[in-house]
């Protein structure tokens, strides 16, 4: 069937991709004080409305000069011209920014391509609208001008466009469409693209529900309850609250089963609220009793979620038990005590996987035995101070935590001193062998057990120097010589070479300060060693970006990927021209054009993490079709519920984005990269700050 009805259409007709956008900023009318402070979308869609309604008034002042045989074509193109001036308000009058939004920018701009399409097929084909079928369509195009403000949920905008798509499609091919025969016009998600970590499906749940022996009888029999209710469920809300809960009751229930930081009384009285709040929110009428009563369990659920997160064996959940039940009885002070159980774990599980038997200099091993020693001697009474919280405070566990990271940070800079020197020494800073020297001294005043301004002197240097060393074998291990030279040139502005000169001779300074006695490094060159480290990893991505660049074009026929090619290099070009500016920048001191990429980085991350990923999809995209047949398809798929809605939400924001840049309304073209930015490293967790402050203001005269 799709065959049949696509195969009359040339392939040569292409979708033109960024008519919507193009349109938006052709004469764009200046903003009158009414529309100050306005949605900067309204503004921007002000002329395509202003447009839209002159071309719908032209035609109808031309009802009474059209012969007859063409005043149905006629009426046809001013019913469409008001659906799409329909969905252009829709999207004008929509919260900035929004999914809303994105959703109804981009149907606008789907209806135009498709509009266009339609109007280019019956310009080529004179015959196009005589058949019975396509009379029909053409009155359902007719009906469905005057019902578009219905339309304004999620689902009744998918209904509407899909029916506009069907008879838009009909109104020119011999043969009656339906949306099953067009085109899917959205790539297949390709596997590792959803996040992980899903969580446990009803039926996971209810499983674990049987496994639960070791609690009481009203409470297995509430929590089996609960469970079958839950997967019966099929009111889409209903079945959301009722695993909410579900999944909160199983983890109480398997913290109580293990008698996990609960004493016998408090298990008692906590099972039976927990058994009582899922059987009175089983009932809609005390269904708000029974979840303050849940929920009010909810200190006892963050206590257990952080001692899962802990990964305690069951010797040492013994070990830690009095303790962790003080701080649940506790809850004020038990915060504090949680924390320095959290640091305890983590810095021993640290401890456990440093390397053994690491070579050191033969001054350094005497130091590093005391070290390893007294870190022994702390592990071990920390457990036993744990046991007898109550005598012992949290504040005194919080001071021998403290003991512990300390022992646990100098102990492995000793055990780094051999391979830090030897980096460092490869920069040839005389006088040769003074650095060892100074090692071997801090080391010895490190271990001491007893503090002193001597021994956080000797900290202090260790860390500087093993700082340092990573810095410097961080930078070498990632060479840039084997970037294009194209990526050198329009990335880095050519001055790969010297910049590599540059963070070099930084290196060589800090070495000279260190054998000349400096206890810590100057805090503004490590900056600009972090810096280069930054700048480096960026122009390697910026070379993965160029590669993935050409593909965008054939993303372009993805439903949701609805990004002109020409708009993306538009806003990448700031990002691009300040990468260019900071590595001439680093090579000359200008670090106000180093700052200036810094802030721009954090910004751009995201996006470039988006494009990265997408371009894998460019294969599946090819395949689909294009001209009038893809743009009525992708007029007609639907976006409530479906997949990639990141790619949407992007879409909108760099369509407006882009066409802020080209009317030179900076502001707004900073404010949609940050809400962009936001929203992106959100969805693709992507960490990193991302910075809010504006680096452009106000607008700038158009080109």
């Amino acid at each position: 069937m799709a065959g049949s009805w696509q195969g009359w259409w040339r392939a040569g007709v292409i979708c033109v991709a960024g008519a919507m956008t193009i349109a938006i900023v052709q004469g764009a009318p200046p903003a009158t004080d009414a529309s100050k402070g306005a949605s900067p979308v309204k503004m921007l869609l002000a002329d395509e409305a202003n447009g839209l309604e002159r071309e719908i008034a032209a035609r109808m002042m031309r009802r009474g000069s059209v012969p007859a045989d063409k005043r149905a074509k006629l009426e046809t193109e001013i019913d469409l011209r008001i659906i799409e001036r329909a969905l252009v308000a829709m999207a004008a009058d929509a919260h900035f920014p929004s999914n809303e939004q994105a959703a109804l920018w981009l149907r606008a701009k789907q209806f135009r391509e498709a509009l266009r399409g339609m109007e280019d097929a019956m310009a080529q084909d004179p015959s196009a609208g005589a058949t019975a079928s396509q009379k029909d369509a053409s009155g359902q195009i007719h009906k469905l001008s005057y019902v578009i403000a219905d339309a304004k949920g999620a689902k009744e905008l998918d209904d509407f466009c899909r029916g506009a798509a069907v008879s838009m499609a009909s109104a020119v091919s011999p043969n009656p469409v339906t949306a099953a025969a067009m085109a899917a016009m959205r790539p297949k998600p390709l596997a590792g693209s959803e996040p992980k970590d899903q969580p446990a499906s009803v039926t996971e749940l209810s499983e674990q529900v049987q496994k639960l022996a070791a609690i009481s009888v009203p409470l297995r029999q509430q929590l089996l309850a609960l469970s079958s209710a839950a997967s019966s469920a099929t009111e889409k809300e209903e079945a959301k609250t009722l695993y909410a809960l579900l999944s909160q009751s199983i983890e109480l229930a398997r913290g109580l089963q293990s008698n996990t930081a609960v004493g016998p009384e408090s298990r008692t009285a906590i099972e039976s609220q927990l058994a009582e709040g899922i059987v009175l929110f089983a009932d809609p009428r005390t269904r708000d009793a029974g979840r303050n009563r849940v929920e009010s369990l909810g200190q006892y659920r963050q206590t257990l979620a952080r001692i899962g997160r802990m990964g305690l064996t069951k010797e040492q959940m013994d070990q830690l038990s009095p303790a962790l039940t003080w701080a649940q009885v506790n809850p004020e002070s038990g915060a504090k005590l949680m924390v320095s159980i959290e640091q305890y774990m983590e810095t021993c599980a640290k401890w456990d996987a440093m390397l053994r038997d690491v070579s050191v200099p033969a001054p350094l091993r005497r130091p590093l035995d005391d070290l390893k020693s007294q870190f022994s001697k702390q592990r071990l009474a920390f457990l036993q101070s744990a046991s007898h919280v109550g005598v012992v405070t949290p504040g005194d566990l919080e001071q021998a935590m403290e003991e512990i990271k300390r022992l646990f940070s100098v102990t492995e800079d000793v055990q780094a001193m051999g391979a830090s020197t030897e980096v460092l020494n490869t920069y040839k800073v005389k006088p040769i062998g003074g650095l060892e020297k100074k090692v071997a001294t801090a080391a010895i005043a490190a271990a001491s057990p007893t503090p002193s301004t001597n021994r956080n002197d000797g900290q202090r240097y260790l860390d500087a120097v093993h700082a340092l060393a990573d810095l410097s074998r961080g930078l070498a291990a990632r060479p840039l010589t084997d970037l294009p030279p194209a990526v050198a040139q329009g990335w880095a502005g050519g001055k790969l070479d010297g910049f590599e000169l540059r963070w070099k001779g930084i290196v060589a300074d800090l070495i000279g300060t260190l054998i000349g006695g400096a206890m810590e490094l100057d805090k503004g060159k490590v900056i600009r060693l972090e810096g280069a480290m930054s700048m480096g990893d960026s122009v390697r991505t910026a070379a993965q970006l160029d590669a993935a660049l050409p593909k965008m074009p054939a993303l372009a026929r993805w439903v949701d990927w609805s990004i002109d090619p020409g708009s993306l290099q538009i806003v990448l070009t700031p990002y691009k021209e300040a990468m260019v500016g900071a590595f001439v920048g680093y090579v000359n001191d200008n670090l106000d054009a180093v700052d200036k990429w810094g802030h721009l980085r954090g910004r751009y991350t995201p996006l470039i993490t988006l494009i990265l990923r997408d371009a894998a999809y460019a294969e599946q995209c090819d395949a689909m079709p294009i001209g009038y047949p893809a743009e009525v398809a992708r007029l007609a798929a639907a976006f409530d519920g479906a997949p990639f809605g990141t790619e949407r939400y992007a879409s909108y924001a760099i369509g407006v984005w882009s066409a802020s840049e080209r009317g030179g309304d900076l502001e707004t073209a900073d404010r949609i990269s940050i809400e962009l930015a936001k929203y992106l490293a959100r969805d693709l967790r992507v960490p990193g700050n991302i910075d809010e402050s504006s680096l452009r203001n106000g607008k700038r005269p158009r080109n």
